[in-house]
This record gives C-alpha cells, structure tokens and sequence, in this order.
C-alpha cells in the first residue's frame, strides 16, 4: 500500500473540525512519509463557518496531500448521499471516512487500510471525547467486545439482524465493496443512516468474509448536539424504521421476526425503561454473554489511556492555535 485516502463528512462542525483536520496532519506526520494521502471532504450545506476553517486549513496544509477534493453541497442532502459522494471521487484502495467531529488517535492507520481477501469490515474500538477530555466508556467497549465474541461464529447476517453495538467511526470498510453500484443502489433508499444499511448490505452480499475486530484505538468519537439523530430527528427515525422493515421482510424465520418487530416497536415508542425491561433482544444478548462477560472485563480494565490522552492534548493545542 502506497495511497490512502481520508474521506470527511461535514456538518456543521465549526467547533470540532480542526481537531479532525489536525489529526489527519498528524497521521501523515509520523507514518506517512513513504505514502500518497488524499483528503475528500463533503460538507452537507453547513449553516455555520465549517467550509470556511476547511478552506483556509487546507490554503496553509495543501503540501501534505497528493489530491484535495472539496465538495461543498449547496442543499442539504443527508448523510448516505454525502457518503457516497466520497466514494464516487476515490482513487485509492484503502479508504477511511469518518465524521468531522471526530478526531482520529496516535494509532497509525495506514497499517489497516488495504483489507484483506476475506475481510470486509475492519474495526477499532473507540475512546470517547466527552467535555474536551478522553474517557472510556465502558459500557460501550463492553457491547462491542461482546458483540465480537457472541457473533464471531455464526453467520454474517446474524451479527446485523440481532442486537450488536458496532462502533462506525472506528470501521473499515472494504473499497472496493462501496464502489459497487449495487452498493450505491441499495445505499440510496436512505437518507442520514448510512452504517446500519452499508453492514447489512456487505453481510447479506459477501456473506464469506467476515467483520474483524482488533483491540485498537483508531478514532475519539464524539457524540455533539449536531449528531444526526439529533439535528435531523425525524430524518433519522425514518431511515432506522426503513431498516428494520426490511430486515423484518428479509428474515426467513418467525422467531427472529418476533425480536426485530420487537426492538423496532421499542425503538418507535422511545422509552429507556421500557426498552430494557421488554427487549426480548436484550435479555438474548445477556444470557449469550454469560460465557464472556469476565474476560471482557478484564480487557476493558487493561485498556491504557495514557498516551491517548498526551495524544489529544497536542491535537488540541495544535487546533486551538490555527489562527482562522
């Protein structure tokens, strides 16, 4: 592998963008001398000065890329549109896209990029940005690790219908899958949900190669009062209600329709309490997690934080510095 491309998806992220834009320069900084790295963005018609920070980073850091593409949409056309907008204008083989809110860790990721033969999805695991600080949250590396271990030996397809906790912004996914124009058909029934569907479509499409998870920290994710399910609630309650319509009409078994018409009639009504007390999918997951569940623990106990943490601090005295 000698090219990679990062893709940036972008929506109002005038707070958050030049962490993500600095994390990037800090990659090809430190492993990415013998490499040609190319930066796509898509901004979905920001309302607030994201283009414009884009605009002038790029202006001053325009020598650490081989090719810049700027795709500054003038309406507003959800997040599977955007996405595939990255990957109609990649040239490389190893693609990375991730939210311009996030930021991306020390790890060097071009080592991942060039999946192979028999992996289809690759990915980390997070550490999350909550109030400008790194933390664990271990409730969610715990259902990651636990989906990985419960669904390692069954189908493909399971990992998807069943309930899973896969983290998007830490994944890997092969390119040459998404520049299918299978991929772009089936993508574009939806609108701002793009991981469910693209999982589902790979699984269901590829089902001999497999989800890989490595205990690595690719990117921090950050959830903020911008995220999708957020800023686009109704947009976002469609699309998820769209998939599982149609994992319920794909699925060939009565038992497991039971649990996808369950967890979608959960998800409609909303309700924390509710969707823990009645989610037959949760109490599933308990019971096959029993056999996990202490050594998990320990992995999770085990994760270091401490150069992540020195990591984080240098990208945002970096950000903090730019002058826009």
């Amino acid at each position: 592998m000698n090219d990679f491309t990062f893709g940036v998806l972008t929506f109002n992220h005038e707070s958050y963008i030049l962490e993500h834009l600095e994390s990037i320069k800090y990659l090809i900084q430190e492993y990415g001398n013998e490499i040609f790295v190319d930066i796509i963005i898509n901004d979905d018609c920001s309302h607030d000065k994201t283009t414009f920070i884009i605009d002038r980073w790029l202006k001053l850091n325009s020598k650490i890329f081989r090719n810049i593409t700027k795709i500054f949409c003038k309406k507003n056309i959800g997040t599977c549109q955007s996405l595939l907008n990255i990957v109609k204008h990649t040239k490389t083989a190893s693609l990375k896209i991730t939210a311009g809110d996030d930021v991306y860790s020390c790890e060097n990721l071009f080592k991942y990029g060039n999946l192979s033969e028999k992996v289809s999805i690759l990915s980390g695991i997070p550490l999350n940005i909550i109030d400008g600080k790194l933390r664990k949250n271990r409730r969610d590396l715990f259902e990651i690790l636990l989906t990985q271990s419960i669904y390692k030996n069954k189908k493909f397809i399971d990992r998807f219908t069943g309930l899973s906790n896969n983290n998007a912004p830490n994944i890997f996914y092969k390119k040459t899958i998404l520049a299918t124009s299978e991929y772009a058909t089936f993508l574009s029934q939806y609108d701002v949900v793009e991981d469910w569907p693209t999982q589902i479509f790979i699984a269901e499409n590829y089902p001999e190669t497999e989800f890989k998870l490595i205990e690595k920290i690719f990117v921090y994710y950050r959830r903020t009062d911008g995220s999708i399910f957020i800023v686009a609630n109704q947009r976002f309650i469609k699309d998820k209600s769209l998939v599982y319509q149609y994992l319920t009409n794909q699925s060939s078994k009565w038992i497991e329709k039971i649990f996808i018409r369950n967890r979608h009639f959960l998800f409609l009504i909303n309700k924390k309490i509710l969707n823990k007390i009645l989610n037959l999918s949760f109490y599933l997951f308990l019971i096959r997690s029993v056999p996990y569940y202490t050594s998990t623990r320990r992995k999770i106990e085990n994760i270091s934080i401490t150069s992540f943490e020195e990591h984080y601090t240098e990208i945002k005295k970096r950000a903090s510095s730019f002058v826009v």
